[in-house]
């Protein structure tokens, strides 16, 4: 029995499923059903009993459930106090743009829950989150998923799906509307940051909005976006941050395009930064960003 095996009976009976805990493992449903199995044939019985709508614990299974949390809690304990004697602090590598509220929320539940983490956040690094991971200069970032991901080198955890919108300024003549169609964009000045959008789409954008400013280095920082808008310019973007600009609004951009945001991490990762992952997973599973 091992720690692995606890946290992912634990999981497994949280979740009352092995499909969700498949996905907040980040671990196929045929090796949970391994791990599973091998420590019910070293425990003796079983743990689970499985029905159509999922799993659920035996009686024994329900015993052994406060006690393998007991296990865990006590062996985090330990290993804290015995971090801090022999002065071994292990440190969680953070980007973290000033704008980007999505891990700030991840951290401060990490924090409280992991004490003993030292955590460092690394803001405005400069280069791409994927090549930050790649460099090892942090451990974690937040992304849109890359175009060519090589899951050997880097671990990407989809945290939500992002419609593209349409930001402008409370005062923009095209302010009120639900959805703006491209014909509708061709008679206004249309600002974008090329990294944000797909190859694909990149390629689409030059029959639809021939006239589109591409501006490489346009960031997320508020003081950038709002003297675009203040020079009646439309930025078409699909970042969440959008939503905590004030005197702003957005429009949902026509045709459903969507990106596909998370967090990127190397994918041999160490234990304490996976543990970041399956938290940030776990808190943004259920919030629905579909009309942000």
């Amino acid at each position: 029995m091992n720690d692995k095996q606890l946290e992912t009976f634990l999981c497994i009976a949280r979740c009352g499923s092995f499909s969700q805990a498949e996905e907040r493992l980040f671990c196929s449903k045929q090796a949970l059903l391994k791990r599973i199995n091998t420590l019910e044939g070293e425990l003796g019985f079983p743990l689970f009993v499985r029905n159509e709508r999922g799993v659920q614990l035996t009686l024994a299974g329900q015993e052994f459930y406060r006690g393998a949390e007991s296990i865990l809690a006590l062996e985090r304990e330990i290993l804290i106090k015995c971090r801090k004697k022999a002065g071994k602090d292990q440190v969680l590598r953070i980007r973290q743009a000033d704008t980007r509220m999505l891990m700030e929320r991840v951290t401060m539940k990490y924090a409280e829950l992991y004490p003993e983490i030292k955590i460092e956040k690394i803001i405005n690094v400069g280069k791409s989150e994927y090549e930050q991971v790649l460099k090892g200069t942090i451990d974690v970032g937040e992304s849109f998923r890359p175009e060519e991901l090589n899951p050997d080198q880097v671990k990407y955890v989809k945290l939500m799906s992002l419609p593209y919108r349409c930001l402008m300024s409370a005062a923009h003549r095209l302010a009120g509307r639900e959805r703006l169609s491209f014909r509708q964009l061709r008679e206004c000045e249309v600002e974008l940051a090329p990294r944000q959008f797909k190859t694909e789409y990149r390629l689409a954008l030059k029959e639809l909005l021939p006239s589109v400013h591409y501006e490489q280095n346009l960031s997320s920082h508020p003081e950038q976006i709002y003297e675009l808008l203040a020079r009646n310019m439309i930025v078409l973007t699909p970042s969440y941050y959008i939503r905590y600009l004030q005197d702003t609004v957005s429009a949902v951009l026509e045709g459903d395009w969507s990106r596909e945001y998370g967090l990127i991490a190397a994918a041999n990762a160490p234990e304490h930064v996976q543990r970041y992952l399956f938290l940030a997973k776990e808190i943004y599973s259920s919030e629905d960003f579909s009309d942000f």
